[in-house]
């Protein structure tokens, strides 16, 4: 009887061991684009994809903030996995404008913001609707892609059809880029920049 007990025992902290926690999908090993130079923009790219699909299929916990500055309203959602940030929202709403933002963040640093905006034209009454995605390793932007359309509602527009426009290039400093998207986030998180 008590053999079947300890069989019962080991086998159930086999088991737990093999299949842990399912939300538990992954650890600081997935982060090895961050400050590392070895890595390729490539590959850095390639898991940076793999960590953003990978936060946006898990259970996360969320708390809303609002503030108001200069006349504009603004709205921030940080989410959290296991009690640390590991992504954040920010919408901006003005008139004319609406801006948003989403961060995905590794102890408090951005290595991946898709952001939307939709401006009015005031002379032509046309409204210009652009989707950026920027890539980032913690010290400098690696990668900025744009997606443009301009029409006259003043609703988002479907930009997946159109074509990513690699702008990199137009970064004049990428690493002063990387610098100014840390201290949004911590903006949102609502923490003191030193």
């Amino acid at each position: 009887m008590k053999t079947h007990i300890y069989l019962i025992l080991i086998i159930s902290v086999l088991l737990g061991c093999k299949f842990g926690d399912k939300n538990d999908v992954y650890n600081d090993d997935d982060f090895d684009f961050l400050h590392n130079e070895d890595v390729s923009i490539t590959e850095s790219i390639k898991q940076i994809d793999n960590v953003v699909s990978l936060i946006d299929n898990i259970s996360l916990d969320s708390t809303l903030r609002k503030e108001y500055a200069n006349r504009v309203n603004f709205e921030y959602i940080v989410y959290t996995y296991k009690g640390k940030p590991v992504k954040a929202t920010s919408v901006l709403n003005e008139n004319t404008y609406t801006v948003e933002a989403t961060y995905y963040i590794h102890e408090n640093l951005p290595y991946y913001i898709k952001g939307t905006m939709r401006d009015r034209d005031r002379a032509s009454g046309n409204y210009t609707h652009k989707e950026l995605a920027t890539y980032l390793n913690g010290e400098k932007v690696l990668r900025r892609l744009q997606r443009t359309g301009i029409n006259q509602e003043n609703r988002a527009s479907d930009l997946s059809q159109m074509p990513q426009e690699d702008i990199t290039h137009t970064i004049y400093s990428p690493e002063l880029d990387a610098e100014n998207r840390y201290k949004e986030v911590m903006k949102i998180l609502g923490t003191p920049i030193d």
